[in-house]
């Protein structure tokens, strides 16, 4: 038979009758709010217990699984951006080594060029030298061709 509210209130009268207000009081805040049924024994605790146990162990087996996979995928990636990183990496050697060259041949019009302005320093003493050499001929035919001239 079901406990009622209605069933619970009348057992309730009878204590009040029968033991006192305050004792059936007590009594009654000791008895379950639902039937004997209703309540949970060690026992059902227990299955529940194993119930939620190997619920947990599923869960943490799948997230435990997800989580490699996701490993995996974050190695994989990982890999891909290494691989990519190393051919990157390898262009720029390829670059330096142009660059090098260039240096190589920047440096060699560098001396080219000294090379040049050492010749033109050479050519410019020389001429400078010429230079003397004709005005002192231009001055020395100059004083014979005055000479010349006083003597006529």
């Amino acid at each position: 038979m079901p406990v009622t509210e209605e069933s619970r209130h009348r057992l309730h009268q009878a204590l009040d009758t029968a033991i006192g207000p305050e004792e059936a009081t007590t009594l009654m805040e000791h008895l379950p709010p639902v039937g004997w049924s209703d309540i949970a024994t060690k026992q059902d605790l227990v299955i529940l217990r194993e119930h939620l146990d190997q619920r947990f162990a599923a869960e943490r087996a799948h997230t435990d699984h997800r989580f490699e996979l996701v490993e995996l995928r974050f190695e994989r990636e990982h890999a891909y951006v290494d691989g990519r990183f190393d051919l990157v990496e390898g262009r720029f050697d390829l670059v330096d080594e142009r660059f090098e060259k260039v240096d190589v041949r920047f440096d060699s019009l560098d001396q080219r060029f000294d090379d040049i302005l050492k010749g033109f320093d050479r050519m410019e003493t020389r001429l400078m030298y010429q230079f003397w050499q004709f005005l002192g001929l231009f001055v020395a035919l100059g004083a014979v061709v005055v000479a010349l001239l006083r003597s006529t």
